[in-house]
């Protein structure tokens, strides 16, 4: 059971890599149109040095005359969409290998930032080591007071992940609805024990779904196979060596890796459907690593999408 559990987050992790990659590539002007007002550019450089204020970033002076006189940020108009955090456009406020600050110019939501101290690259360069002092718990407690500073949470539950590098710590906080996990959505947060905040990003963006599960566990084996042998999947497969399946919330206009994605618009991008997440791994007649996975709608029983990995065939 440890090597089957072991093999699954391997395998999942590999399919989240290739899944998170592959969206960032969709970003495109054909964005969707939207009956909001931008918000004015003066309103927008008040937003950013509110921000700051709460943030308190280290070595960046907050009072705003010695800011633009010291820093010199710049603001840039971005018309593309966003699709790590799904703004269809968006305000860069920023000053290279200083700050980096991006606002949704309709909602006004922080959805990135990104701060490199002025010593960090000199101390990189020296090697300099740190290492946490926090516990887990305050580490969480202190990403916590990151979280909720311009983000509007649509839910109070997540899963989060945690993981301390040197004397940094990198806190993932999984968007749930109910018990289950959106794949897609979720809020990065990455701090320095010495420095602060060093990175946040707010990929709260998808709708709500029917979570009403109708198809169970064995229901959705049973399809898992169906689908397999449809596609010919014993010809791919010389041995199995682990079959998994999970409960997951996803984006299925996100799902598909190719380019017809960016011609949709944002409402549909956002859209989402609980899913069981099935699949195998084992090895292919050449003996090389191969793995299939399905996304079957946990309502109906439709089959929404299929990977094969490594051979990256995606229908």
């Amino acid at each position: 059971m440890k090597s089957e559990k072991f093999t699954f987050t391997l395998f999942a992790a590999i399919i989240m890599v290739i899944f998170s990659y592959s969206i960032d590539l969709f970003a495109s002007e054909k964005i969707a149109s939207t009956s909001q007002k931008k918000i004015p550019e003066e309103q927008l450089w008040d937003i950013y040095y509110d921000f700051l204020s709460k943030i308190k970033p280290y070595g960046i002076p907050l009072d705003r005359q010695k800011h633009e006189k010291e820093i010199g940020p710049t603001l840039t108009h971005i018309k593309k969409t966003h699709i790590r955090t799904m703004t269809e456009s968006y305000a860069l406020i920023y000053k290279p290998r200083r700050i980096n600050v991006e606002i949704d110019e309709y909602t006004g939501e922080i959805r990135n930032y990104m701060l490199t101290p002025v010593n960090y690259y000199e101390n990189s360069d020296k090697n300099e080591k740190f290492t946490t002092k926090m516990k887990k718990e305050e580490a969480i407690e202190k990403a916590e007071s990151y979280l909720y500073l311009n983000t509007v949470i649509k839910t109070e539950e997540f899963l989060i992940n945690v993981g301390p590098s040197g004397d940094e710590w990198h806190i993932d906080f999984h968007r749930k609805q109910g018990n289950y996990e959106f794949m897609k959505d979720r809020i990065i947060i990455v701090f320095s024990e010495k420095y602060g905040l060093l990175y946040y990003q707010n990929n709260f963006f998808s709708d709500e779904c029917d979570i009403n599960l109708k198809i169970d566990e064995t229901k959705a084996n049973e399809l898992t196979e169906k689908y397999f042998s449809d596609i010919n999947g014993k010809s791919l497969l010389k041995k199995i060596f682990v079959k998994y399946s999970r409960i997951v919330i996803v984006n299925p206009a996100l799902l598909k890796l190719d380019y017809e994605t960016n011609k949709l618009p944002m409402d549909e991008m956002r859209k989402s459907r609980l899913v069981w997440e099935t699949g195998y791994s084992g090895s292919s007649n050449k003996n090389q690593p191969i793995a299939v996975a399905f996304y079957i709608d946990a309502i109906n029983g439709e089959l929404i999408h299929y990977i094969i990995e490594p051979l990256l065939i995606s229908k």
